[in-house]
């Protein structure tokens, strides 16, 4: 489970920085979301509410069961998935209108 949270570190923090910069690679957006989508289903948390109930009571970050840990990678992935589509819609339509200025350019328009 280590190396998954590794993975999803790097691979956020790496999008995240070129996208700070307005670059986006969509093809690896679209790539990492299915490849976070498809981890999270592996991940899939038995008794999610029961979950939520025992992070509620706790009240603290300590993990006490490895059904815990693995909601938690859970949830995690799935939030990196959301993200990396999200950057992948706003990089689709960027070069959309990237596109579209220069064919109007191009045109004479």
């Amino acid at each position: 489970m280590v190396g998954a949270g590794l993975f999803d570190c790097g691979g956020a923090a790496v999008t995240a920085g070129f996208a700070f910069f307005g670059k986006f690679n969509v093809n690896i957006l679209v790539i990492f979301t299915f490849t976070y989508l498809i981890a999270a289903v592996f991940f899939w948390p038995e008794g999610i509410f029961s979950w939520i109930g025992q992070e509620w009571e706790q009240k603290d970050l300590s993990m006490k069961t490895q059904a815990m840990e693995t909601n938690r990678e859970f949830f995690g992935l799935v939030v990196a998935a959301v993200v990396f589509a999200l950057e992948a819609i706003i990089g689709r339509r960027k070069r959309l209108l990237e596109n579209r200025d220069r064919s109007k350019e191009n045109a004479g328009i």
